[in-house]
């Protein structure tokens, strides 16, 4: 974002904020951070990308108390650095977090896909494959940000399908740092099309109600999350994570 005008930065930053879209629970500045997290997220802010509280409170139309509010939350989530000297700015990815993350991830989607093979129904193989239908349309259009929202919500519905969607809900601390790498790879098609094809392979073993084989193949497809490891290395503030190839 280096060498945009104040304005047009500020605009950019608040793109899609609807501060009604959050639940009325929600302060000013965990709505904030919220949207933030989305755009560190899928690397609409890069690592090095500088959050400035006069700009971001300018984007958001609020005062700087609650951008403060949601620099500290994002803070404590290793999304933001918070400098006394520079200011705020977006933390590089973090390889021991990616790794940590993985590792939790693999070990409770396994159990859960491997549950599941015993007790889904027609009706949830349909749910499953309809979104697989969908994952192959976007990569065909190579729309990787739609991409990324059906491959979530494939994980997601399996969790919905064994009535634990609370835990997905707890996982969201610990997949942000591998949804940043993650994101970087999608842009060059082959990740994209790797992970649709696991997930035929997982939806195979359901079908087939293999528990062995249905935590098998979600064991492979998570392990390629282990790829981005290599490319989630701390840089200097300023400095990307750049992916290498053929990662997932």
């Amino acid at each position: 974002m280096a060498g945009r005008k104040a304005h047009i930065f500020d605009q950019a930053l608040a793109e899609g904020f609807d501060p009604d879209d959050y639940s009325r629970s929600m302060s000013m500045g965990e709505c904030i951070a919220r949207h933030l997290r989305g755009k560190i997220i899928n690397a609409e802010l890069k690592p090095g990308d500088t959050l400035p509280e006069a700009s971001v409170a300018r984007a958001f139309d609020t005062s700087r108390a609650p951008v403060r509010d949601a620099m500290r939350l994002l803070a404590s989530e290793g999304l933001v650095n918070i400098a006394s000297q520079s200011g705020n700015y977006v933390a590089p990815i973090n390889s021991d977090d990616v790794r940590n993350g993985a590792f939790i991830r693999s070990t409770v989607e396994e159990r859960n896909v491997a549950d599941l093979a015993e007790t889904i129904n027609e009706a949830g193989i349909a749910r499953l494959e309809g979104l697989i239908t969908e994952q192959d349309k976007a990569v065909t259009a190579k729309d990787f940000a739609w991409f990324h929202q059906l491959d979530e919500a494939f994980h997601e519905t399996l969790f919905d399908l064994t009535d634990r969607h609370s835990v997905w809900h707890y996982l969201q601390s610990v997949k942000v740092h591998i949804d940043r790498a993650r994101t970087l790879t999608l842009p060059g098609g082959q990740t994209a099309r790797r992970a649709v094809e696991d997930h035929r392979r997982i939806v195979a073993a359901l079908v087939k109600g293999d528990r062995k084989a249905a935590a098998d193949a979600m064991t492979v497809h998570l392990g390629r999350i282990h790829d981005l490891i290599a490319a989630a290395q701390d840089r200097e503030p300023g400095g990307d994570a750049v992916p290498t190839a053929a990662m997932l």
